[in-house]
């Protein structure tokens, strides 16, 4: 026989004045706060709706989970009523995964991603050395003079039998090697260099050596340019494969996140399993149909 427990007098007055001394809230506002203190990521809440999530979407959800499973009584519409509010929180909890990634994506820096790759370097040196080969071509369109400074750094490109057949045009259109002294502007160095007496050649002949000597130089040159490119669009497909792999492996959260997700998830879908069978047996006992004995879930 279970004895009542009794409270004596003395004790209740104590109890009572320690009720005095608590600090919880006692206002309305404060006790509709306080009901939200054990909210952590708002998956478990025991309101229906947070702050910013859309009512009207969760009585359309109500509505049609209420047509999908027919309730009959109370007890099967209480059991409705749990299964829609274990989808809502679902629902609540893939919002919060994409919150995640919408994070790592907001705080995600590609462009440093791409300075990172070592095929970084090549890319802007091949953009450099295409600039400098324009400036070569335009040299030779306008006064027909390579300068000294772009000959030395012709001499150490890597593209062999092009870069030698180049400039040994060039030196039949550019005999010598203008000295310290020799002019700045390309049509004057042009012009002197016709007029070295070195070189007995008359004005007429250069003419033709130019003629001959200018295509085939430009040639060359859109060659080297064609090879340049080809060399910055290898690299630059490496660097678009590189910040595309980075950006997709922010698809994936970190560890601590992902790992809080799963066990929410895996929790709410056990509820959402486990009412769906409950509410299955009730609406067949009800049709009085044959239940099973249900089974001892596995642990």
């Amino acid at each position: 026989m279970k004895i009542p427990k009794t409270v004596t007098p003395a004790k209740k007055a104590a109890n009572q004045d320690n009720a005095k001394d608590s600090t919880g809230a006692s206002t309305i506002a404060g006790k509709g706060r306080a009901s939200q203190n054990a909210i952590t990521h708002g998956g478990y809440t025991r309101d229906m709706l947070l702050p910013g999530e859309n009512e009207k979407e969760f009585k359309q959800l109500q509505s049609e989970m209420m047509s999908d499973y027919c309730p009959v009584g109370y007890r099967e519409i209480r059991r409705v009523e749990k299964l829609t509010w274990n989808e809502w929180r679902y629902k609540r909890l893939r919002r919060g995964e994409t919150g995640e990634l919408a994070k790592l994506f907001a705080d995600h820096d590609t462009r440093a991603e791409i300075m990172a790759s070592t095929h970084t370097p090549q890319y802007f040196q091949a953009g450099t050395d295409h600039k400098r080969l324009e400036e070569i071509e335009e040299q030779i369109n306008s006064g027909g003079y390579v300068s000294e400074k772009n000959l030395d750094w012709l001499r150490k490109l890597p593209y062999g039998d092009e870069i030698r057949t180049l400039l040994e045009l060039v030196e039949i259109k550019q005999p010598a090697e203008p000295g310290e002294d020799a002019p700045s502007n390309p049509e004057m160095a042009f012009a002197a260099a016709n007029q070295r007496p070195t070189r007995d050649k008359s004005a007429a002949m250069f003419q033709v050596e130019w003629e001959f000597v200018c295509p085939s130089l430009l040639s060359i040159l859109d060659s080297l340019k064609a090879f340049n490119r080809q060399e910055q669009g290898h690299h630059g497909v490496f660097l678009i494969r590189r910040a595309e792999a980075q950006r997709n492996a922010l698809l994936i959260p970190e560890e601590a996140v992902l790992n809080r997700i799963t066990r929410c998830e895996n929790h709410l879908l056990s509820n959402i399993e486990r009412d769906e069978n409950a509410l299955e047996r009730m609406q067949r006992i009800r049709r009085g149909e044959k239940v099973p004995t249900p089974t001892a879930r596995a642990k």
